[in-house]
C-alpha cells in the first residue's frame, strides 16, 4: 500500500513519511521526470533527530534522466516502531523527482 507520495518545492530535506504506529517499509520509489541527472538523499530519523550524514540511507545517488529507482527492503528489514520516526528526501534540484514509500501498517 502507498503510504506517502511527495516531492521538493526546493533543495532542502523534506520530510515525505512520519511514522503513527508501527510500519514495515517495503519500497522507496524514487522517478526523475527531467531530461537532466538528478542526485538525492534519502534519511531515516528517529523521533527528535534532525536529517544528517549520520542517518542517511542513500547519499548523493545520481538518477538519469527519466529514470527510476526502486528501493526494495526484505519483510521486517525495515521497521519503524517508534512514533515520530520520519523518512526525509532532499535532491540538488526542485520538483523534478517524486518520491513514494509503499508498505504495511502493523
Amino acid at each position: 500500500m502507498i503510504l506517502a507520495q511527495g516531492n521538493l518545492v526546493n533543495t532542502d530535506v523534506k520530510e515525505v513519511f512520519n511514522n503513527r504506529k508501527t510500519t514495515d517499509i517495503r519500497s522507496i520509489n524514487i522517478c526523475n521526470t527531467s531530461s537532466s541527472a538528478i542526485a538525492y538523499r534519502i534519511f531515516h530519523a528517529k523521533s527528535g533527530n534532525t536529517y544528517s550524514v549520520n542517518n542517511a540511507l542513500h547519499y548523493d545517488i545520481n538518477l538519469p534522466a527519466n529514470s527510476t529507482d526502486l528501493l526494495e527492503f526484505e519483510i521486517g528489514s525495515f521497521e519503524m516502531a517508534q512514533s515520530r520516526e520520519t523518512i526525509g528526501i532532499r535532491s540538488n534540484t526542485s520538483a523534478a523527482l517524486t518520491y513514494t514509500v509503499q508498505g504495511c501498517v502493523k
